[in-house]
């Protein structure tokens, strides 16, 4: 398995574990290059000939599992700090931009009454209009059944969305 492929298999798998997974390893093999390192000095000596069949190889394995882990440690923080990156949403700003007249708008018919907008709540039977719709404050309220907060919590409550589908939505609205 080459290590572009070893890569794409824990990138798919991604998670701050593997960074430490990836750290471990190195020491690991640092610790078994010290070690192999301090034998050189000793038993080595007096047989040249066997550092350079037997111990240099390993040692030179063991460099290229270090070079070979720590690619792989950077390429997960870049990938987990990219997908953080793209998954970051201000949702003071999204609240501030949307206007949630528009998309209440679009699940019951509300008229302007002075500051604000009235009309029939979408989420029970009524007869006389008790929802009430603010574009200033971005919030929504029904006197009839006290429902009420603002657009983020209107499309959860009456798509049955979970916050994250509900904030992608907003996204590209």
């Amino acid at each position: 398995m080459t290590t572009q492929n070893t890569a794409k298999i824990f990138l798919e798998q991604s998670n701050d574990g593997l960074v430490k997974i990836f750290e471990d390893k190195i020491k690991e093999f640092e610790e078994e290059e010290k070690k192999l390192r301090q034998l050189r000095g000793k038993e080595f000596k007096k047989y040249p000939d066997f550092w350079d069949y037997l111990i240099a190889p390993k040692i030179e394995f063991c460099r290229k599992e270090i070079r070979r882990f720590g690619w792989l440690k950077r390429k997960v923080i870049i990938y987990n700090k990219e997908k953080f990156e793209k998954s970051y949403v201000n949702v003071e700003e999204l609240l501030n931009v949307i206007d949630i007249s528009e998309i209440v708008e679009n699940y019951t018919k509300i008229v302007w009454c002075g500051k604000e907008y009235r009309g029939l709540c979408p989420f029970h039977n009524e007869k006389t209009p008790s929802f009430y719709v603010n574009p200033e404050k971005k919030l929504w309220h029904c006197f009839g059944c006290g429902a009420g907060g603002n657009v983020i919590n209107f499309l959860m409550k009456i798509e049955g969305w979970n916050f994250k589908e509900t904030l992608n939505y907003l996204k590209k609205y």
